[in-house]
């Protein structure tokens, strides 16, 4: 609207300055002016789309700055951290902080055998404890590998130590239960929903050839926290 007030006043102006007999001038002067102005607002337009368009492009870029690194679930040395302070409290015998270190709020899965079958049941930390041997001085300091389970020789185990494994797709544990369910050997009610809730989050699994146990670990808001324990490891 403004580039077509701008035009009519124009147009008078040049009437007024040269008169009716010099229409002709007036239209080509007119249509000089106009083109003048078209060209202004095309370059007026122009800045303005680039600066919109340029801030656009920075905001895209800074938002892309602010935007957080998706967070690993395996992170060696933090369950490396993680199980010395386990072995630590399991020691002291603990149960207050140990709690501290569970999925469940005072128990943990565990692997038994029964015969042919494992047994998988919900266990109070308190009975863990009971049932936890007597081991050598050196498996509270066990020396941490991140590579295979060793193989267990006639004499024993080829190596020693605490090995840690990362796990994906778990389903160890639900294949237990289904197959008590098979064999008619009960086991608590809600159990194996519980289980294939949680087997997705299982990311490692630590086998102590001290203990003889390994351990099995989820990760949940940001913290590895003990799920289970299996016992068989003969």
């Amino acid at each position: 609207m403004k580039y077509l007030r701008l035009a009519t006043i124009l147009v008078f102006s040049l009437l007024l300055t040269f008169g009716c007999k010099n229409v002709d001038k007036v239209k080509q002067t007119l249509q000089k002016n106009v083109k003048k102005v078209d060209s202004l607002a095309s370059v007026v337009a122009d800045s303005i789309n680039y600066q919109i368009n340029g801030q656009k492009d920075t905001n895209a870029v800074n938002n892309t700055q602010k935007q957080p690194k998706k967070q690993s679930i395996y992170n060696q040395e933090e369950i490396k951290n993680v199980y010395t302070v386990l072995l630590k409290e399991l020691k002291a015998q603990d149960t207050v902080n140990l709690k501290q270190l569970l999925y469940f709020q005072d128990s943990v899965l565990t692997v038994t055998s029964q015969g042919i079958f494992q047994i998988l049941s919900l266990s109070p930390i308190s009975s863990i404890l009971a049932d936890l041997p007597v081991p050598s001085s050196d498996s509270w300091q066990c020396q941490l590998y991140y590579e295979k389970f060793p193989v267990m020789t006639d004499s024993g185990w080829a190596n020693n130590g605490c090995f840690i494994q990362p796990e994906k797709n778990f389903t160890n544990f639900s294949a237990i239960l289904e197959l008590s369910q098979e064999a008619n050997i009960n086991f608590s009610p809600g159990l194996l929903e519980k289980v294939k809730e949680i087997e997705p989050k299982i990311t490692y699994k630590i086998l102590d050839t001290y203990l003889n146990w390994t351990f099995y670990f989820v990760y949940s808001n940001g913290k590895y926290l003990l799920v289970a324990i299996d016992y068989n490891q003969y």
